[in-house]
């Protein structure tokens, strides 16, 4: 028997709807991108409101009594389209022929959901998930960075990270509004309590505990909590390290998630306190500079318990498992062993490649096509990821017309040539997901370091994909900013911009032609 999310709603609730559309030729018309629908609890009601934003994409938003959200839900998913009666027109949104998945839970993981970009608002206990998408759609240049970033500010939801959310539509059923279960542990006592906080309805829950003592080993108690009681402990067997908890109630005599949720403990905190021990006077032309002296030393607070051998034991053999996954995904130095070193170097760069399923984008000004073929079964066989490639070579002599390259013009781009090439026996092949561009100087490269970007990182090399292994050869993955640094210079980059250098460029696939740029040649 399956269970609706909406029955387990009172009727205090009401359901607040934001759609966002794009305008269409014909007047008062719109095609859905993205609506969301949550259910709320004490605020008021309101009609609904239009507001338009850039590149012709409107926001509508409406908070409607349960019942009323209901059936505008029903006419929407039944009809696959709707009219909001605003500003005295008919504004008709059409969603086209929608699909609907089963509804699903969606627990609340400690630091994973928001960065993944996926978590909406503030939930903290997870959500019930129904979602109605789009079929035979495409994706479109309505999908520009302001709209994008229009929808996570209104909504918490980064479609960047998640494309299939775009032509969908989604509920999202939260009980928290309700009540909110709290989950504590005493280190003195060593008790560990759940607590339903708030409007609990005369309902059965049950409750499953987990208690971590490391991240691969847990102890989990499942209790009861009749109707009526909204509050258990038992003893803990340990001090755990994080604490977690799912929640269920009884709905139609069968058991129904309805919460979840991992924290973390904080056993101890370590600081640096400075201490100014001097002063440092640097000279600088006809001035001093004065600069402290300070030394650190780290100080813990929090009485920490030994672990048991065993539990010393398994932390060392993860210590070693992470070691291993850093080394084939992470920053190493190869010493140059002939075959043995390039061999080793492959598989790493394969490895990064097998892990990336949204994008691969190199960027490397020494390209040759003897890194293509790795990258051509990557974008054959998954057509859903997008692969970029960004090289710089300048040619020999001049394109003949700035505005416009021909195939003769590649005699002064060699590795351009070989690469063009190259790709002529996939004419046949769909390979909408594959780029080249080529951006240069009239006589030198327009940059010279080199990338492999992905969604799982960002990875400097020390020489070319092309040459990597023939020497002492580096990989090394960005840390936080300085790889979302470099991702966004990439972007700029791909269009031309290489701040105060001139540039030209050209596309090399899938068609060979000029690429706009303010600086260098025009379409």
């Amino acid at each position: 028997m399956n269970i609706n999310p909406l029955s387990l709603l009172n009727d205090q609730h009401v359901l607040f709807f934001t759609l966002f559309a794009v305008k269409q030729d014909t007047e008062y018309e719109y095609r859905n991108l993205f609506t969301i629908i949550r259910n709320r609890i004490d605020i008021p009601c309101s009609n609904w409101r239009r507001m338009s934003h850039k590149r012709g994409v409107v926001c509508f938003n409406a908070c409607l009594p349960r019942e009323k959200g209901e059936k505008v839900i029903e006419q929407i998913t039944k009809n696959q389209s709707f009219v909001i009666k605003e500003g005295g027109n008919d504004h008709i949104i059409h969603f086209g022929k929608l699909m609907h998945r089963q509804p699903v839970f969606i627990p609340n993981k400690f630091q994973s959901s928001v960065d993944n970009g996926w978590w909406p608002g503030t939930l903290q206990h997870g959500f019930w998930l129904n979602q109605w998408y789009e079929i035979n759609t495409t994706y479109t240049s309505y999908y520009t960075a302001p709209t994008k970033k229009l929808i996570r500010r209104v909504t918490g939801f980064d479609l960047d990270a998640l494309p299939d959310l775009w032509n969908t539509i989604l509920h999202i059923t939260s009980f928290e509004e309700e009540y909110s279960p709290r989950l504590s542990f005493n280190s003195d006592t060593k008790k560990v309590s759940f607590l339903l906080h708030g409007d609990v309805p005369e309902k059965d829950h049950r409750v499953m505990i987990h208690l971590w003592e490391t991240d691969e080993t847990f102890y989990s108690e499942l209790l009861d909590l009749p109707a009526g009681t909204e509050c258990t402990h038992f003893n803990a067997p340990f001090s755990p390290k994080k604490l977690g908890y799912t929640l269920y109630r009884k709905e139609q005599e069968k058991w129904m998630m309805i919460a979840s949720e991992d924290r973390v403990l904080i056993k101890e905190i370590h600081m640096n306190m400075g201490i100014i021990q001097g002063k440092l006077e640097v000279k600088k032309g006809d001035g001093t500079e004065t600069h402290d002296i300070v030394s650190y030393s780290p100080i813990t607070v929090g009485n920490i318990e030994e672990d048991n051998p065993w539990v010393i034991a398994e932390e060392e053999r993860k210590r070693k498992n992470e070691a291993f996954e850093l080394y084939r995904l992470g920053s190493i130095f190869i010493r140059n062993k002939g075959n043995e070193s390039r061999n080793e170097i492959k598989s790493i760069i394969e490895h990064i490649y097998e892990n990336a399923y949204q994008f691969i984008y190199i960027w490397d000004p020494y390209i040759k096509q003897s890194v293509l073929p790795d990258l051509m079964i990557k974008a054959l066989s998954m057509p859903s990821i997008n692969i970029r490639l960004l090289m710089s070579e300048h040619g020999e002599d001049q394109i003949n017309n700035s505005k416009n390259i021909r195939i003769d013009d590649l005699k002064y781009f060699l590795r351009c040539q070989e690469i063009y090439q190259y790709l002529q026996q996939y004419n046949d092949k769909p390979l909408r997901n594959l780029e080249i561009r080529n951006w240069f100087r009239k006589s030198a490269q327009a940059f010279h370091d080199r990338f492999i970007l992905t969604e799982k990182g960002v990875w400097h090399l020390g020489s070319s994909i092309a040459d990597i292994g023939n020497y002492h050869s580096t990989i090394y993955r960005l840390p936080g900013q300085l790889a979302t640094q470099v991702q966004q210079e990439y972007e700029k980059a791909w269009g031309g911009d290489f701040g105060e250098l001139k540039t030209i460029g050209f596309s090399l696939f899938p068609e060979l032609k000029c690429v706009s740029n303010e600086k260098g040649c025009d379409d």
